[in-house]
């Protein structure tokens, strides 16, 4: 029997973290607003999307997941989202603008949206 409950937290533990990173992109950015404005001179509305668009992509491609999960593996899925969430950050991290930095937030939230 605990053999069982041991296997079960080996597949709910990753997806538990996977789903934290997922929120935590969600809310963290909103603190860096008045920075990231400054850094590429840009409007605070404008900065805005950053959260705005990731929410979008998210509202869409959570459906589309299910759709997702009749066709690939569970571990297929959840490879993909980690790498899709992976190149995101890493893609934000060296954005030299502000459009790199709305693709980056759009690869995280397809990541995010298939965890």
């Amino acid at each position: 029997m605990s053999n069982l409950y041991e296997k079960r937290n080996q597949i709910v533990l990753p997806f538990l973290i996977a789903a934290f990173f997922g929120l935590f992109n969600e809310t963290a950015l909103n603190m860096a607003f008045v920075e990231i404005a400054k850094d590429f001179g840009i409007e605070p509305s404008t900065v805005q999307w950053l959260t705005t668009g990731y929410l979008l992509v998210l509202g869409v491609f959570v459906p589309v997941s299910s759709f997702l999960m009749q066709r690939f593996t569970t571990r297929q899925l959840f490879a993909a989202s980690l790498t899709l969430s992976v190149i995101g950050t890493f893609i934000a991290a060296i954005a030299p603008n502000f459009s790199v930095l709305m693709i980056a937030r759009v690869v995280q939230a397809l990541g995010t949206a298939i965890v």
